[in-house]
């Protein structure tokens, strides 16, 4: 019998994998799908940056009203409605009249046209008026299966 078979070892152990250590999932902000959604996203920053936590602030609902008051041009302006004929016309994307804005918008964030400041203020009005952007009339009116209806 050759030497090495009456010695026979078991084959020597392979050597143990190291621990993986488990990562903390990555916490990644989804992307904007348009630049409506990065306008939204930064207008959702800075309220919660001014103590108005995310989690009460509905993103989707914020488009609903944007798409039906602007169809998402931060210079439309309406010149036809009761707002329009006792001259303070509706502006920018969810279509703020100039007292409202100027009452609801945050230091640093004072024109209305543009479309970070008009979200930030019409945001802060939704929220005080209705108690939620998601509980604006409009937004409502669909919810439940009816129509939009302005602000």
């Amino acid at each position: 019998v050759p030497a090495w078979r009456a010695r026979a070892q078991p084959a020597p152990e392979a050597a143990p994998e190291p621990a993986k250590l488990e990562q903390p999932a990555e916490q990644v902000a989804e992307k904007p799908k348009d630049q409506i959604g990065a306008w939204i996203d930064e207008a959702i920053g800075v309220l919660d940056q001014n103590g108005i936590p995310r989690d009460q602030i509905d993103a989707d609902a914020i488009r609903t009203i944007i798409m039906h008051e602007s169809n998402g041009n931060p210079s439309a302006t309406n010149n036809w409605d009761s707002n329009a004929a006792a001259g303070t016309p509706s502006i920018g994307l969810m279509q703020t009249i100039e007292p409202t804005f100027e009452s609801y918008a945050l230091p640093g964030h004072g024109d209305i046209y543009n479309p970070v400041d008009n979200i930030i203020a019409a945001t802060r009005y939704a929220m005080t008026t209705y108690g939620s952007v998601a509980d604006v009339p409009g937004v409502a009116g669909l919810r439940s299966g009816g129509n939009y209806s302005g602000y």
